[in-house]
């Protein structure tokens, strides 16, 4: 009778066991918060609303929802050329058109307090919780040293990989999933590399997750791309593919159950990703990477069978390539193409750096001369300013369009946006060689691991149980 007690509990507590997640998204202050991580952070929501998660909490920015802290799609070109004040005077932060109230409605601000109370309460869960799925979203900032990489908070705090890795550490959470799009994000790993040395009962690690790019990688989030219209974030792109809120692509369902688990879903936006500057690691991934030794780099494997998720991966990516597939010549001309997508975009860089810098010397060469007529200016948010502006605004303008120096500060500024646009497309085709180069390490490691050591291969192996979590939709697709 005690057994049949005992058993019923068992199953009452597993029926009710509940998932939680935290959604953290948006810049650091008004002038990184673009449209684009709202767009986002909307889409992780939506994507939230399709799984059986129980228990949502969403932290975006500042969180007002009166606040001008939204900034616009790209707009400096409709106030550069219709006034050159907004050329020469205003900062980003100052130029009209740049803000506007966020469309998020009311959400919590993601400050540091509110961020760590939210990730407290997810990890530190009631006895039927059965895991906490994190999101981070927004910018990040590099350091020294990869714990101290950080997600920028709202206010500028920071939140880096060692605090992950001290919160999750002390989690009562039977698993802990992340997914982080920030720059820097691989750096998240290393917290779930150390807690992987301590399977639960079946075998799976405590923690894992899915980054959009290595530790010392940037994302198109720090770069001019995150202000258009077309950006997109990988982390959502793995989301979209799990709740099935965009067309499911099924070609990396491994196991053939006709929906994807967090791992099935990285591969398949992996192999889809195109034109994006994105090099996606999974925490398993990280493992096969990190534990590498020198002499094991040298060690190709003769065959890979079909069996290897990557592969298959490798052949869905292998389309540039014109060698065939696995031989001398095909390697040649993959180092061949690194080597000379690594110098396109390090030229790239160079000439925009130097056109960056002849146009902010030239600006303030401008701006002094004009101070020297009217030191108000010095202030342009200033009473004085804006009272100077309004009585003598035209004549301000025609001295600046008089000025000898000004067509050519107009030069640099047109010539600023094609060679961005310029560099981010040689990055862009930099990253499709480097997720091919990657995907070859990958299924080599992979060989190498599975045939080699158990200790090696069962760590590897739980990193993988916590990955392939498949989230139960809300109602099956299509109902």
């Amino acid at each position: 009778m005690n057994r049949l007690l005992l058993l019923a509990s068992c199953l009452m507590s597993l029926a009710h066991a509940q998932n939680t997640a935290v959604i953290i998204g948006g810049g650091h202050e008004p002038l990184a918060n673009e449209a684009a991580l709202e767009r986002t952070f909307s889409g992780y929501q939506e994507a939230a609303q399709q799984l059986s998660i129980e228990r949502v909490t969403a932290l975006f920015a500042d969180g007002t929802e009166s606040s001008y802290a939204i900034r616009n799609d790209d707009t400096r070109w409709v106030t550069r050329q219709s006034d050159p004040l907004g050329l020469v005077l205003y900062p980003d932060d100052l130029r009209p058109g740049t803000f506007r109230p966020t469309q998020l409605g009311s959400i919590q601000p993601a400050t540091k307090a509110n961020v760590l109370t939210a990730l407290n309460e997810a990890l530190q869960p009631t006895a039927d919780m059965q895991s906490a799925l994190l999101i981070f979203s927004g910018h990040g900032q590099k350091s020294a040293r990869a714990q101290n990489n950080a997600l920028r908070l709202w206010h500028d705090d920071r939140f880096t990989t060692n605090e992950l890795h001290q919160l999750t550490s002390n989690s009562t959470a039977s698993v802990t999933r992340f997914i982080a799009s920030h720059c820097y994000s691989g750096s998240f790993h290393d917290a779930a590399l150390t807690m992987s040395l301590q399977p639960d009962a079946h075998g799976a690690a405590p923690m894992c997750g899915f980054t959009s790019v290595p530790r010392w990688d940037l994302t198109e989030e720090c770069t001019a791309a995150v202000q258009s219209q077309t950006y997109q974030e990988y982390g959502l792109d793995l989301m979209q593919q799990v709740s099935r809120s965009a067309t499911t692509n099924l070609s990396f369902d491994l196991n053939n159950d006709q929906q994807l688990s967090l791992y099935e879903a990285h591969l398949t936006v992996i192999s889809t990703m195109q034109d994006r500057m994105d090099l996606p690691l999974s925490s398993s991934e990280a493992y096969l990477l990190d534990s590498e030794h020198w002499y094991e780099q040298w060690s190709l494997q003769p065959r890979y069978i079909a069996s290897n998720p990557y592969y298959r991966l490798v052949q869905r990516l292998s389309t540039p390539m014109e060698a065939a597939i696995g031989t001398a010549d095909y390697f040649r001309e993959l180092n061949q193409k690194l080597t000379a997508a690594t110098e396109a975009q390090a030229q790239a860089a160079r000439v925009e750096y130097d056109n960056m810098d002849g146009a902010v010397l030239l600006r303030r060469k401008i701006h002094n001369d004009l101070l020297l007529s009217w030191p108000q200016l010095a202030a342009p948010a200033s009473p004085a300013a804006r009272q100077l502006l309004g009585t003598r605004g035209d004549e301000v303008r025609r001295w600046l369009l008089n000025h000898p120096d000004l067509s050519q500060l107009y030069d640099y500024e047109t010539r600023s946006a094609e060679l961005s646009e310029q560099w981010i497309k040689a990055t862009r085709e930099l990253a499709g060689l480097r997720r091919l180069h990657q995907s070859w390490q990958l299924a080599n490691r992979y060989e190498q691991v599975m045939n080699g050591r158990a200790e090696q291969k069962q760590q590897y192996l739980s990193l993988r149980r916590c990955e392939n979590w498949t989230p139960t939709l809300k109602a099956p697709f299509g109902q």
